[in-house]
């Protein structure tokens, strides 16, 4: 749940679709992307539904994260199925956000990756969620919550 003064960081965010609801609901959100298509498109998505809270960055996750100032109050990812890489998910820890919402297409990178963000005792898991979005087939999302401890 966003409240409306929060920020937020949408990491992989794309073309937006995720960014774009997140906007809806928070005061800022910045989408970090790798590709350039991506962004662009994500920046006309953003245009045509208004969202004039939104702010592109381009670039890798663990090289763009390090330039986006504190406080952060959620930050959502939803990785390539291959997850995130090691650095990615320090980058992305050092940025010390309330909570994370980690989206999933893949249930043995999710339980890798979140043993690391776990690891050391900076976040705990809190809640998870499964959809089924591919009804008939093996495939599941899912999705978890992390808070940061104090």
């Amino acid at each position: 749940r966003l409240g409306g003064g929060d920020r937020v960081v949408d990491a992989y965010a794309g073309i937006g679709m995720l960014t774009a609801r997140l906007a809806d609901r928070a005061a800022d959100v910045i989408a970090v992307e790798e590709s350039p298509y991506a962004v662009r498109l994500g920046e006309l998505n953003m245009q045509l539904n208004g969202c004039g809270n939104v702010q592109y960055r381009r670039g890798r996750v663990e090289d763009t994260l390090s330039r986006i100032e504190s406080p952060i109050d959620v930050l959502v990812l939803d990785p390539p199925r291959a997850g995130c890489a090691e650095t990615a998910v320090e980058a992305m820890a050092n940025l010390r956000a309330e909570r994370l919402v980690y989206i999933s297409c893949d249930p043995a990178t999710l339980a890798r990756d979140v043993s690391r963000f776990c690891a050391a005792g900076r976040y705990t898991l809190v809640e998870v969620a499964f959809v089924d979005m591919f009804p008939q087939t093996f495939h599941i999302e899912a999705v978890v919550k992390l808070q940061r401890n104090a």
